[in-house]
């Protein structure tokens, strides 16, 4: 394998992404469209025209010298066979690839998802065990019965929550938000108290003109609201100092793993983050095989917003992996704009912008600290008055005393973890302005992308864009996948976004509608364009 550095003869915006295939020629391919290149600034028109071609995958290279041009590397194969010092083979494309030699690129296409989707296939065992047995040996009896089973609401529904998702939804579409709640995000119930582990799928079918893309949106309102009641449910349980669990108070030898009172005595000048010890919230994966689906759902999301059980308009935490043909609403949350943003700051923003953060951190470290020993003082007061013969009304306001300053504090450990995090983000930045060190660009734009992803409550991306590396990089996956389109995309098609540790997955789709593209005839004789 070989490297070859090509530069641009004059100024031009390389089009190509990453891994795409790309033909290297000399002289200028005659009816196809391509890019001039040039090794060098100089150009010597005194040398005999080289004639040779050379196809291989294009990366981005960013020169020494910023003032210089981006150019492209050309990565190919020449076998194991070619000897550089031999003689014989005088013709080898290696011997034509000069200083000053006009050479002309044109980029082909991608392999970029067929290499994805290849990956992820010889990747099947790693999917969770349910969703291999589901798409290897899929059975009605394993489905529920839509028909014969109506779905019910919810338990942590509100009577109002629920008089609007009937004022906002017709009866087909709320049945399929109320599957989606209950089968899927908050599992299934048996009409008995025992929870079943619920089947891995729920499919919706959406034809034309029966507002898929509305019902869409209230499923990922319904599926996220659940999801986060049942995280601050675990949430305000882990904050309760152990006092108010144990008879006796706790202490360094008595308290309980993952519990505040251990995380706030493990709290030192390192900046420990105290959120995903305590707590990891739930994700969700939208996903749709192509921009414009992706970009149609993520739109609604941020016009709209979710309502929560209050009948209040919140706006989740959204990012959107993948820069093409977005929409100007998707270019706000886009992680790769968002880290251009960034790498674009000068060393004084940064280091004020630190110090900033420094002191809001301590501040609410502070207040962690004062609002634990109010509930240490408060459950110690509530014990030692006991509960018999107490009023009933002092009893209740003492537990909403107590749930207020749990919620208070659940309130400033979510902030401070915040700021934890944009600061994880400038101190990869601040190694660009410190002597010595070996900052590598491209290895902090990648780090930036996968942390505004990584912090994320909903991202969306394409069924593609899902097998990209920066999903590599994410220290957690996700616990649930909605894709839109489904039976546009080929079976091997959603095994990215699948494979990213999700156990429940909604799709939702029109198997009557266009299947997956494919050019392909031998492909097409052998299924490859059957949805899943």
């Amino acid at each position: 394998w070989y490297d070859i550095i090509v530069l641009p003869a004059n100024e031009c915006k390389w089009t190509f992404k990453e891994g795409d295939v790309a033909v290297l020629s000399s002289p200028r391919p005659g009816s196809v469209r391509s890019k001039r290149i040039n090794a060098s600034a100089v150009e010597d028109d005194d040398e005999p025209e080289v004639c040779g071609r050379v196809a291989g995958t294009v990366r981005r290279h960013m020169p020494v010298d910023t003032r210089d041009p981006p150019g492209a590397i050309l990565h190919f194969y020449v076998g194991d066979s070619y000897d550089p010092n031999g003689k014989v083979d005088d013709d080898h494309i290696l011997r034509k690839l000069h200083p000053k030699g006009i050479w002309f690129l044109t980029v082909l296409g991608s392999l970029a998802t067929t290499q994805r989707e290849y990956v992820t296939l010889h990747a099947f065992r790693r999917l969770n065990s349910q969703m291999q047995t589901a798409i290897l040996q899929p059975s009605p009896e394993h489905f529920p019965k839509y028909e014969e089973q109506p779905p019910a609401m919810p338990e942590c529904f509100i009577p109002n929550f629920v008089d609007h998702l009937h004022r906002t939804f017709n009866g087909p579409q709320l049945g399929a938000i109320q599957w989606a709640a209950m089968h899927t995000a908050a599992g299934t119930t048996n009409g008995m108290t025992k929870r079943q582990d619920p089947w891995p799928f729920t499919l919706v079918q959406g034809p034309p003109g029966t507002g898929k893309t509305h019902t869409v949106w209230g499923m990922l309102n319904v599926i996220h609201l659940v999801q986060y009641q049942h995280y601050y449910t675990a949430l305000l349980k882990k904050l309760a100092p152990e006092s108010y669990k144990q008879a006796n108070e706790s202490n360094s030898d008595t308290v309980a793993t993952g519990s505040i009172d251990e995380v706030l005595q493990s709290m030192d000048q390192n900046l420990f983050r105290t959120l995903p010890k305590l707590c990891p919230k739930p994700r969700l994966l939208v996903c749709a095989p192509s921009n414009a689906a992706t970009d149609e759902l993520l739109t609604r999301v941020l016009d709209r917003g979710f309502i929560d059980g209050e009948m209040k308009v919140y706006r989740p935490d959204v990012a959107r992996v993948g820069v093409d043909s977005q929409t100007r609403a998707a270019q706000a949350v886009s992680v790769e704009r968002r880290t251009e943003q960034l790498l674009v700051k000068n060393r004084d923003e940064i280091y004020g912008w630190m110090h900033q953060l420094r002191g809001r951190e301590a501040h609410l470290s502070q207040q962690m600290a004062c609002l634990q020993r109010e509930l240490n003082v408060t459950a110690a007061a509530g014990r030692a008055q006991g509960s018999v013969g107490v009023d009933p009304d002092i009893l209740v306001a003492r537990d909403q005393s107590r749930d207020t300053l749990l919620q208070n504090l659940a309130a400033v450990v979510e902030n401070r973890d915040k700021v934890l995090v944009e600061m994880s983000r400038l101190l990869i930045l601040e190694g660009r302005f410190r002597a010595g060190s070996n900052f590598n660009l491209e290895e902090a734009r990648a780090s930036l992308e996968a942390s505004f992803a990584n912090e994320a409550e909903v991202v969306f991306t394409t069924v593609s864009s899902s097998g990209r590396k920066l999903f590599s990089r994410l220290t957690h996956g996700f616990d649930m996948v909605v894709i839109d389109e489904a039976a546009q995309a080929s079976e091997v098609a959603v095994l990215p976004p699948l494979a990213l540790g999700a156990a429940r997955c909604v799709l939702v789709g029109d198997p009557q509608q266009l299947p997956a593209t494919v050019i392909s005839k031998a492909a097409g004789t052998l299924l490859y364009s059957r949805s899943l």
